[in-house]
C-alpha cells in the first residue's frame, strides 16, 4: 500500500525514509511525549504493511498521523492522488532485514520490533542487558533502511 506525504512533493520513498531517519534519532535521543508515540504507532504500522507485503496493493492509500501545520495549501488532495511508486521500499526494509537480523523470519522481526516499541512506550531505556542489544539491533535496522531509501533518493 502505499504511504503519501501530507505535502505532494513526496513519494512514499521519501516518507518512508524520512520516518526511518526519525526512528534513528529517537534510538539516539529516546523521550516521553506525544511525538514519541506518534512515531512508534507509524513505525509500527511501517512494519505491519512489511509483514503484510502490503506495499502492492495502491488502491487505498495509508496516511502518517501529524500534528498541525501551517501551509494547508502545500498538503496533498488525499482524494485525487494517484498511486505513487513505492518499489524502492520492499528491496530497502528486505536489505535492513538481511543487514541486521539475517535469517530471522519476517514475522519475527516485526514482532521483535513491535514488541521493543510496546517497551520503549512505557520506559525509555530498555533495563537488561538482552533489551539493549535488541535496542541496539532495532537503531540499526532503521539505519540500514534508512542508507537504502537515501540511496535510492539521491
Amino acid at each position: 500500500m502505499t504511504l503519501l506525504s501530507m505535502y505532494k512533493r513526496d513519494d512514499s520513498r521519501t516518507v518512508y525514509r524520512i520516518l526511518a531517519q526519525q526512528a534513528v534519532r529517537y534510538f539516539d535521543h529516546p523521550r516521553a511525549g506525544t511525538e514519541s508515540k506518534i512515531l512508534l504507532t507509524n513505525l509500527s504500522r511501517l512494519l505491519e504493511r512489511y509483514r503484510c507485503d502490503a506495499f502492492t496493493y495502491d488502491d487505498a492509500p495509508g496516511i502518517l498521523e501529524v500534528f498541525k501545520t501551517e501551509g494547508e495549501e502545500l498538503r496533498t488532495n488525499h482524494v485525487s492522488a494517484g498511486a505513487k511508486a513505492s518499489l524502492d521500499v520492499i528491496p530497502a526494509l528486505e536489505a535492513a532485514h538481511a543487514r541486521v537480523y539475517q535469517q530471522l523470519p519476517r514475522e519475527a522481526v516485526v514482532e521483535t520490533l513491535k514488541a521493543l516499541f510496546a517497551d520503549l512506550a512505557t520506559t525509555a531505556v530498555p533495563d537488561n542487558e538482552n533489551r539493549r542489544e535488541d535496542f541496539v539491533k532495532a537503531r540499526l535496522f532503521f539505519v540500514a533502511l534508512f542508507e537504502r531509501l537515501e540511496e535510492r533518493h539521491t
